[in-house]
């Protein structure tokens, strides 16, 4: 086995193993400040980019995302147990944890607490795909298995 790498946030069984293959975001590294803002935006934006670690609130949003478990979560559960965080302090970090695909969405969504349809969300090592289904809504039976019993 080769050497640990050291994982800042030690919450995740690999690093704390000693494996260095793991997907903790300290491995993966973090999202650059040119990607938290626009290029249009005021200097003052840019600033703040630049001082705010990403990692840390990307690796916070992971791991409430993975105490969902197979049942996925919306933002607004997600929200509700960072209170002391900003709105876009947690929203922001879906996608950056998406293009990592750390995290899955598909078509389900669930109603938030004003009531509109909020995407499911699950980190990948959770996600279960929805069953194919034919145009008419039929879910399509893999090969060798029958709903005839």
């Amino acid at each position: 086995m080769s050497k640990s790498i050291s994982c800042r946030a030690n919450s995740c069984n690999d690093c704390r193993q000693g494996r260095v293959a793991c997907d903790c975001l300290c491995h993966l590294g973090g999202t650059p400040p040119y990607k938290l803002v626009r290029t249009n935006d005021p200097g003052t934006s840019h600033m703040a980019a630049a001082q705010i670690d990403p990692t840390r609130l990307e690796d916070l949003v992971l791991s409430t995302i993975r105490r969902f478990g197979q049942g996925g979560c919306i933002s607004d559960e997600v929200r509700a147990m960072h209170p002391d965080l900003s709105y876009s302090s947690v929203t922001a970090r879906y996608k950056a944890l998406s293009d990592k695909d750390l995290i899955q969405t598909d078509t389900r969504k669930r109603p938030g607490d004003s009531g509109r349809q909020q995407r499911i969300m699950w980190a990948t090592s959770h996600y279960l795909p929805l069953a194919p289904t034919t145009a008419d809504g039929q879910y399509l039976m893999p090969l060798g298995v029958s709903d005839e019993e």
